[in-house]
This record gives C-alpha cells, structure tokens and sequence, in this order.
C-alpha cells in the first residue's frame, strides 16, 4: 500500500447509522470493558499495540460510546488514530491539552484547525463556558459530522462546525491521507477539488466578529506545513494569512519552539508569562 493515498467517498461521510441511536446506547460490552481496562493501566495503552488492541475491541462491536474528559465521544475505531488515544489512554495528548486550557478565559474564543473528532475543541468549549465560542474547523466533512454528534452530546453547543481547508486564499483543493489514518490528512489545491479553501478570516461572520477578541489557536503542528516544530503551536504566519490586526494568545505546545519573529501586519502578543516568555511581537 502506497504510504499516501486519496481519501475514499466513506471516508468523507459520516458511517451509516450513525446518529440512529443516542449517546450511551452504545457502551462497551463486559469483554470490551475488560480489554479496555487491561489496556489503559499497561504498556498496550501506547504505539502499535494501541492500534491493533482497538481493532480488536471494535471487532467485537461498534461504534462504542465512551467518555474522556468530562467530554462524550462515539468511536468507530477503524483508522483514526485519534480515536484509539481515546479509548486506550488514560491521558492521551493531556500535556497538550492542558497547556491549551491554561490560556483559555471565561467567555472566550478558540479556533481549532483540524479538529478531526473533537478531541481538542470539546475541552476548549467546556472551558471557555456557554457564552463563548469554540470554531472547529476541518477538511473533512465525515470527521466534522462526528465532532458535531459529539458536541451535542456532551451538551456543548458553543461549537461552530467550519467544514473548509485553511489557506492564504480561495480556492479547492482535494484530500489525501497518510498510513491510511485519517487524523493525518494532506490537502493539494485542484480547480476540481471537493473542497473549499479560504482564509481563515473569510470563514463566516462568526468568525469575522471574533476578530474583536483575543483568540485561541490551536493549530497541530504535524497538519500544516506554515506549523513550527511539534506540539500546539499558534503560528505569526497565520496572523498575517488571516489578514488579523489583534492581539493572539500565542501557545507553542511542550517542546515546540518558539519561532522567530516574522514581518506581519498584526501585532503577536503573549499576555501570560508562562507561555514562551511572554514576549510581543510586532511587524
């Protein structure tokens, strides 16, 4: 198998049947709970034997209904590696998470890019409460869908789904995906595409409006090649592509670098010492 392929039409929809049942009719069965617990408090909660273990788990049944921090997720467990952190690790990407959580306020507005299943923006939105917003935006429709059923599951109704692919203008381009997982995914701009590109300060009046505020980005470093070195990182370049003229909370996960300063035409201000020094930048 080549190690990137295109995206299959399942792949980019929600599974059938789906949204038939509600959350929570479909918990894990007593052989998967035990595997289950087998695998979150051993070695299998990690690498490859978390992937074959939840293979093994969803072929005894799915999807499967399960809760991870205070947050509701359904799992299909097929070829998300997402997914199988959910389901195996106790404190899957926690480190991460948290330092996101830390510079969240009270009524405030985060922007995930790549929000796959909601692995990120469901604790976003629990922390910034029912007055605040969550943008979740993906290129995927099928993932968004289920970040959707999530969502309102967990009764966050904060979260706007934004189903477009981010760049420096408008365009479409097609999606690829790499070791056939969909939480990593490539995007190739085609005048045929089947999805729409834009800035990320022409997805929606929503989004416009929250352009008043200081903003979470919660970027994965991995997705985008504008991304600087590994973890959370809210990167200058997308300042200056969302053509922002405001004050951005700067988080640049554990282990990630902090970038070098770069000509933009916002100002890039760390309100919180913690985070990289609390340095302020200005183009």
């Amino acid at each position: 198998m080549s190690e990137t392929r295109a995206i299959t039409a399942a792949e980019t929809a929600l599974p059938p049947g789906y949204r038939k049942k509600p959350w929570g009719a479909c918990r894990p069965n007593a052989l998967q709970s035990a595997l289950i617990a087998l695998a979150r408090h051993t070695f299998l909660h990690h690498g490859r034997a978390r992937h074959r273990l939840t293979n093994l788990i969803t072929r005894l049944g799915r999807p499967l209904d399960v809760e991870f921090r205070n947050c509701r997720y359904r799992i299909e467990g097929r070829n998300n590696l997402m997914e199988y952190g959910l389901l195996l690790h106790p404190t899957y990407n926690a480190q991460e998470i948290d330092f996101l959580l830390q510079g969240c306020r009270k009524d405030g507005i985060a922007v995930d890019i790549g929000a796959n299943i909601g692995l990120y923006s469901l604790p976003l939105a629990a922390a910034v409460g029912s007055r605040g917003r969550v943008i979740s935006i993906d290129a995927n429709a099928g993932v968004l869908a289920r970040l959707v059923f999530n969502a309102e599951s967990s009764g966050l109704s904060q979260i706007m789904p934004v189903h477009r692919a981010v760049g420096d203008h408008d365009g479409k381009v097609d999606l690829s995906i790499c070791r056939d997982d969909l939480s990593i995914v490539s995007v190739a701009e085609s005048a045929t595409g089947a999805v729409p590109m834009q800035p990320l300060a022409d997805m929606g009046e929503a989004f416009r409006s929250a352009k008043q505020d200081p903003v979470i980005l919660a970027l994965i470093g991995s997705k985008f090649t504008f991304a600087v070195g590994s973890g959370i990182v809210a990167v200058l370049a997308v300042a200056s592509l969302a053509g922002f003229a405001q004050t951005f909370y700067f988080v640049a996960g554990p282990g990630a670098p902090t970038p070098a300063p770069t000509s933009t035409e916002a100002a890039v201000t760390v309100p919180d010492p913690s985070l990289a020094e609390g340095r302020t930048w200005t183009g």
